[in-house]
């Protein structure tokens, strides 16, 4: 994790540990927030969503965390999966990349505006999370 001590990598897998719902359902929920306020709490360094989100990714990749309870996502149609797939700003191996992002808030509100569905950023996320597999 570039730019972060052993230290602070520990601080984060601590927390990861402590949570009860897997990494990638953690984007844009309470229980991010939270963390969030406890890694700051811990190392008094403030990150924006976007950089703790990466953090996480880094440090959870290194491996040593448990697997959780995954979140169900939204039910959607194949139509709209297709859809999702060919308006993805990135290639789908690269979607763990895309929350906290402006190109995440404006590929949900294209997204929407065009099959004039009514999906939070959250229902996509978790809804691009099932498309990967």
């Amino acid at each position: 994790m570039a730019g972060y001590d052993k230290a602070t990598q520990e601080h984060i897998r601590e927390l990861l540990q402590a949570v009860e719902v897997a990494r990638d359902s953690l984007p844009y929920t309470e229980e991010f927030d939270k963390l969030k306020t406890d890694f700051y709490d811990r190392t008094f360094k403030k990150l924006s969503d976007s950089e703790l989100w990466l953090a996480i990714l880094s440090v959870s990749k290194k491996g040593g965390i448990k697997g959780k309870k995954k979140t169900q996502s939204p039910l959607i149609s194949d139509d709209f999966k297709e859809s999702l797939l060919k308006m993805l700003p990135v290639p789908i191996g690269q979607i763990d990349n895309l929350p906290y992002t402006e190109k995440l808030e404006k590929f949900t509100c294209r997204f929407n505006a065009v099959t004039q569905a009514k999906l939070s950023i959250r229902d996509v996320w978790l809804i691009l999370l099932t498309l990967r597999k």
